[in-house]
């Protein structure tokens, strides 16, 4: 199995024999932004990504990648990031297209958040738990794993996620295995885990910040390292997170501007 931490195929770029990207693939434009784009969107057209993004994580996944239920009825296409979210976070760096595989289009349309590497299939109880924050998925070694901040019925903190099966007699053996999500997408989702967890356990949605009256030294030390880096350990992943959110709230109070 391929170190998925490490390296990544810019398929979105280069493409190879085995990529699964198509030629079709109509990526946004530079100067029409992904989120601009999601707005403009039609409720009709926004339906149809999510059926064909649906029906190619099904395609790949075969199951619910958690459960393994294979129950088309209560399976559901799980979104790693929310169209909302995903148009924002796919927009602020463009090397992030390189995390997607550039299809489906549906009507020579196309949008990063129903790239089919955003997706996974879930049953409808665990895709609500996923979008509620109630757990996230982690990159360990070559593997993903369930990390649980709420308990989850059927889930076990660690358990592993079922990926695509590598095809050893077929020409491109892994072809399934590279139109999965990459651990960037589930990093960024676990980002947005910590905050939701974090501030709901806080009440009313703010999170307790530092003391910056007798700390000030501490809270603003520019030589402090807060990259997430792919080798942070889930602690240190989720001691930047907060952190960093924590910096940034005390800037917000610092210079605000009073109307």
């Amino acid at each position: 199995m391929r170190s998925r931490g490490s390296t990544r195929r810019k398929a979105s770029k280069h493409g190879s024999d085995d990529s699964p990207v198509g030629t079709s693939a109509k990526p946004v434009s530079a100067d029409q932004g992904t989120e601009e784009l999601l707005r403009k969107v039609s409720k009709d057209e926004k339906k149809g990504l999510q059926a064909a993004m649906r029906a190619h994580c099904t395609r790949r996944d075969q199951c619910c990648v958690l459960t393994g239920e294979c129950d088309d009825a209560i399976l559901k296409c799980c979104h790693v990031l929310t169209p909302e979210y995903g148009a924002k976070w796919f927009e602020e760096d463009p090397d992030r297209r390189d995390f997607l595989c550039g299809f489906p289009v549906v009507s020579n349309r196309y949008l990063p958040s129903f790239d089919t590497k955003n997706g996974l299939t879930m049953t409808s109880s665990l895709h609500d738990s996923f979008h509620a924050f109630r757990f996230s998925i982690w990159s360990k070694d070559d593997k993903f794993v369930v990390h649980l901040f709420r308990p989850v019925t059927g889930l076990h903190h660690g358990q592993e996620v079922m990926t695509p099966r590598i095809l050893p007699h077929s020409p491109t053996p892994t072809y399934f295995r590279n139109l999965f999500p990459e651990p960037e997408l589930f990093r960024a989702h676990f980002a947005q885990a910590v905050l939701n967890n974090m501030r709901g356990a806080a009440g009313e949605g703010d999170v307790p910040l530092s003391d910056t009256d007798t700390d000030e030294e501490e809270v603003f030390d520019t030589d402090e390292d807060l990259e997430l880096h792919p080798w942070d350990s889930e602690a240190e992943l989720t001691r930047k997170i907060i952190r960093r959110d924590e910096l940034r709230r005390s800037c917000d109070t610092l210079y605000e501007v009073e109307g």
